[in-house]
C-alpha cells in the first residue's frame, strides 16, 4: 500500500505542477528564508503587483518560528494587517497525534478567528479535527486498501445545524501515478451539486513530471469546463523549466534557476495564445522573483 495523504494532500502534486511557482502576477517579488541548528526559522517577503494606479500595490511577509523537539510555535505578520500565531505540539511517546492552536487577528478590520485542531495519522486512516469560534466543527478523514481508497471533508455550522463544507474524494495511487476524483461544494446556504475536480499526476521519469486537471463547474452560466496541463522538466542540475496552459487558451511559462546554494531566480509569464494574431498581446503578463536562502 502507497502512503497515505491528507485529504488536503491529495491533489497537491498536481496543484504543484498547475499553479505553485507561476509568479507572472508580480512585476518584483523578493523572499528571504533563513533558519539555525537551535531551531529558529525566519522568512520574509516583498511583492509588487501591476497596479491600475500611480500607487503601486505592494504585499509584504514575515513569520517567525521556533522548533524545539515536538513543539513549535510561530508567528506571522502581513501588511494586510493579518496577525498570526500557531502553537504545535506531536508528543514524543505518541508521534501520531498532532494537536494545533491558531489564532488570528486583522487590525484593520477588527477581526479576531481562533481554531484548535486534532489530527491524526496511522498506515490506515489520516484523520483531522477542527473547532473554530465561528463556530464550526470540521472533519476530514482519508483511508485506503491497496492503492484505492476515499476521502470525506465536512464542515458543520454548530449554530444552524447544517453543512457549509461537503466534499468527498475517490483517489488512485501508485508510485508514478496518481488519480483523484474530488467533490467541492460551493454552497453553504443550500445543498447542491458543486464542482467536480479529476486530476492526475504522471511521474514520467526522474526529470519529467506530468499533471492535469478537468473541473466541471455545475452552476456555471458558461464555460462550466475548463481542462488543465501542466509539466515539470529538470533540465539540468540547476535550471527547472515549468509549463502550463488551460483550455481558454493561457499559458504559462516558468524557469527557476539555482544560482548557488543560497540564491535563486526565478522568471514567468503568461499569454493567451489565441491572442497572438493581435499586435498589443492583450491578457500578456511577466514575473521575477529572487529566492535568498541562508
Amino acid at each position: 500500500m502507497v502512503n497515505l495523504e491528507s485529504y488536503s494532500n491529495l491533489t497537491k502534486l498536481q496543484e504543484d505542477l498547475l499553479k505553485k511557482g507561476f509568479c507572472f502576477d508580480n512585476i518584483f517579488s523578493f523572499s528571504l528564508y533563513s533558519k539555525n541548528q537551535h531551531g529558529l526559522n525566519y522568512k520574509t517577503s516583498y511583492k509588487q503587483k501591476p497596479s491600475a494606479t500611480p500607487v503601486p500595490d505592494m504585499y509584504a511577509y514575515t513569520s517567525f518560528e521556533y522548533k524545539n523537539k515536538g513543539f513549535s510555535i510561530k508567528e506571522e505578520l502581513e501588511t494586510s494587517q493579518n496577525y498570526k500565531t500557531t502553537f504545535e505540539y506531536v508528543p514524543e511517546s505518541r508521534p501520531e497525534f498532532k494537536g494545533k492552536l491558531e489564532m488570528v487577528c486583522n487590525t484593520l478590520k477588527d477581526e479576531r478567528n481562533n481554531s484548535a485542531s486534532v489530527e491524526y495519522s496511522h498506515e490506515r486512516v489520516k484523520s483531522k479535527f477542527t473547532l473554530t469560534d465561528t463556530p464550526v466543527f470540521k472533519a476530514s478523514a482519508v483511508t485506503g486498501v491497496d492503492n484505492f481508497g476515499a476521502g470525506v471533508d465536512l464542515g458543520l455550522n454548530l449554530s444552524s445545524l447544517r453543512f457549509t463544507d461537503y466534499n468527498a474524494a475517490l483517489w488512485w495511487f501508485t508510485d508514478d501515478h496518481r488519480f483523484v476524483l474530488k467533490h467541492v461544494s460551493t454552497n453553504k446556504e443550500s445543498y447542491e451539486l458543486g464542482n467536480i475536480i479529476g486530476s492526475l499526476f504522471y511521474n514520467l521519469s526522474q526529470e519529467t513530471k506530468l499533471g492535469a486537471a478537468l473541473t466541471y463547474k455545475s452552476k456555471a452560466q458558461q464555460g462550466n469546463v475548463n481542462v488543465g496541463f501542466g509539466l515539470s522538466h529538470q533540465l539540468d542540475s540547476c535550471k527547472l523549466l515549468k509549463l502550463r496552459m488551460d483550455s481558454e487558451g493561457m499559458l504559462g511559462v516558468n524557469l527557476r534557476s539555482k544560482l548557488s546554494d543560497y540564491v535563486t531566480i526565478v522568471t514567468a509569464s503568461q499569454f493567451n495564445v489565441k491572442s497572438l494574431s493581435q499586435s498589443n498581446y492583450p491578457g500578456m503578463e511577466f514575473g521575477f522573483k529572487i529566492k535568498i536562502n541562508q
